[in-house]
Order: structure tokens, then C-alpha cells, then sequence
């Protein structure tokens, strides 16, 4: 919210905007105040605006002289609104207050039916993530299989052995150190899914 003073007194400050940017916003001759008119007739610590639960006040100290909202002398802390006018000594004010627009937040999309039908989406988004950890490779249930469960489709430099058989590695061309890697664990995998259970 943006809250200021605009000087209604005559004088060569007429019309003077004063935003009031800091709250309390004092209001008197002390050297702590954001506001300090030079008259006799305003308190050392005269009044001060303050904001509360998105409001504004006036509270006055008890000041010699009083402080006024509408021509209407107020004690302790008063509400104020948009073009009240406040006086404090010989000085007489507007408050102008303006409210700051909303902060506009992007509206979340709003939860389709299918997921709400389908509450298995969380399971079945873990068991994703939890095959995408593992250094073998995709997971098991994101590629095509046989009747018996085993993978189908071919490998590159490596043949399926026959179940209790050994997986062997053609070694041609010259393996490099890189290549002895990709050999490793793709032995792992086959051996991994030799030993799998079938349904």
C-alpha cells in the first residue's frame, strides 16, 4: 500500500506530497522524526501513522495540541481513509491512500480426472524413477518381452545363450577399455535377466 501526505495549508508548500514510506511514520520537532514542522505549536513527538492488518492509523502522543482527523480531535489511535484529512498543529493534511495491486500468481492446472481415477500414476511414476537409477540400463518393463518374459529384440556383439550357459562376448574387433565396460555390463544384464522369475 502507498500511503502520502499532501499539504492542504497555505503557504508555499501547498500542494507538497510527502510519501510516507517508513511506519511509524513520526510526525514532530524531534530530530527521530520523519515529519519535523517547525512550529512551537507541534509536540516534540506529536502523532505518528502506523499500518496494522493492512489499515492505516493515526495515534497521537498526547501532544500539547492535539491531533485532528476531520476536524474531530483524536485520543490513542484512530483508523484513517483515503482522503481523510488529518491536522497537527497549524498543518493540515490529505492522506491519500492507495491500495497495492495483487502479487498474480499463476493458477496451478487444475488435477485431471484420469489421475484422480487412476491413483496407481505415483506408483507407477516411482518405479520409473527407481529404474532410471540403476547403472544396467532402462527397466525391464519398458521393453518388449516374450511370452516367457524374456527381452526381445537384438543386441549389438552379443548373442542369448541358452539358459545355465554362460553369456559370451564376441571379441572381434579389439576391445578398447571402453568397450571391455560396455561388454561387462551388458553380461550383467543378460545374467540379470536369466535369474528373473517367470510368470
Amino acid at each position: 500500500m502507498q500511503i502520502t501526505l499532501i499539504v492542504l495549508s497555505e503557504g508555499k508548500v501547498k500542494g507538497k506530497e510527502i510519501p510516507v514510506r517508513a511506519f511509524p511514520f513520526l510526525v514532530g520537532r524531534d530530530p527521530q522524526c520523519q515529519l519535523r514542522p517547525a512550529s512551537a505549536l507541534v509536540s516534540k513527538r506529536h502523532c505518528a501513522i502506523l499500518v496494522r492488518e493492512n489499515k492505516v492509523f493515526v495515534h497521537d502522543f498526547q501532544s500539547t495540541n492535539g491531533t485532528f482527523v476531520n476536524d474531530r480531535q483524536i485520543m490513542g489511535d484512530i483508523e484513517i481513509r483515503n482522503e481523510d484529512h488529518v491536522t497537527v498543529g497549524p498543518l493540515n493534511f490529505a492522506i491519500r491512500i492507495e491500495a497495492m495491486p495483487p502479487v498474480t500468481k499463476p493458477t496451478p492446472p487444475p488435477v485431471s480426472k484420469s489421475k484422480m481415477d487412476n491413483p496407481n500414476d505415483d506408483d507407477a511414476a516411482a518405479l520409473l524413477l527407481a529404474g532410471l537409477s540403476e547403472e544396467q540400463g532402462p527397466p525391464a518393463d519398458t521393453q518388449a518381452t516374450d511370452s516367457s518374459g524374456v527381452p526381445t529384440g537384438s543386441t549389438i556383439d552379443m548373442e542369448v545363450p541358452p539358459p545355465g550357459a554362460k553369456a559370451e562376448v564376441k571379441q572381434e574387433p579389439p576391445k578398447k577399455k571402453d568397450d571391455a565396460d560396455t561388454s561387462k555390463s551388458a553380461a550383467a544384464i543378460l545374467e540379470k535377466y536369466r535369474r528373473r522369475p517367470r510368470h
